[in-house]
């Protein structure tokens, strides 16, 4: 957890008699340290990919490992991209705070103001456009708490063609939370049904482990005070 200062300023109503008084509550609240993804691809052509990235709970409240089907109902998408891949291996390291599920913490009413006035004074232009969507998840709320010893985690990295969406704009798209929301004024970018490909029943879990476009392997999420 994170001690963290809320600017409840806007939550008191103002009088032109009585001057502007600072308000603030301080609360824990969950976050993670960032982290990132190291994805080593081989690929047979030239050619656009999608890297969608799962995890799920291993074990249900009773300690029982889920089967494939089971667990797939209870897996959360971290990330989905997309990337140009070239023939041969392909290294792609890819940060959390990169992800196209999350959206960033918006800023206070006071700062946005001090922003405002400093560019104002400064002449120069006022940059909020990581701030202008909040449809996501909350980029501190990415990971499950995890316990103090370790909780079990699946974690599940598919690769599919790419090739059907608009992959020019995705691949240089900067962190956009364009996964459950699609891109503002355009079409959703993905041809494939959202979840995919954990959206439909797999009867065997052999068929999802051999497959070559699928990783799959068991991680833990710590949880520190």
């Amino acid at each position: 957890f994170e001690e963290f200062e809320f600017d409840l300023k806007m939550a008191v109503d103002t009088s032109e008699s009585i001057d502007a008084v600072d308000l603030s509550a301080h609360v824990s609240r969950l976050n993670h340290k960032e982290f990132a993804y190291n994805f080593d691809i081989k690929s047979e052509g030239d050619k656009h990919a999608v890297v969608r990235i799962f995890l799920c709970p291993r074990r249900d409240s009773h300690g029982i490992i889920y089967s494939f089907e089971e667990g797939r109902w209870h897996c959360i998408e971290m990330d989905k991209f997309w990337s140009h891949l070239t023939v041969g291996d392909n290294h792609i390291k890819r940060k959390s705070s990169e992800s196209s599920v999350t959206v960033p913490d918006v800023p206070s009413f006071s700062k946005l103001m001090h922003d405002a006035d400093e560019a104002v004074t400064s002449g120069t232009e006022l940059h909020n456009e990581e701030f202008d969507r909040a449809c996501g998840i909350p980029s501190r709320m990415l990971l499950p708490k995890g316990t103090h010893e370790g909780m079990e985690f699946a974690l599940a990295v598919a690769v599919t063609d790419g090739t059907e969406d608009g992959h020019d704009v995705l691949e240089k798209m900067e962190h956009h939370s364009h996964t459950q929301c699609g891109v503002h004024g355009e079409k959703y970018p993905d041809h494939q049904p959202m979840g995919f490909p954990l959206d439909r029943r797999i009867p065997d879990e052999r068929i999802f482990l051999t497959s070559d476009n699928i990783g799959y392997t068991i991680v833990k999420i710590f949880h520190k005070e």
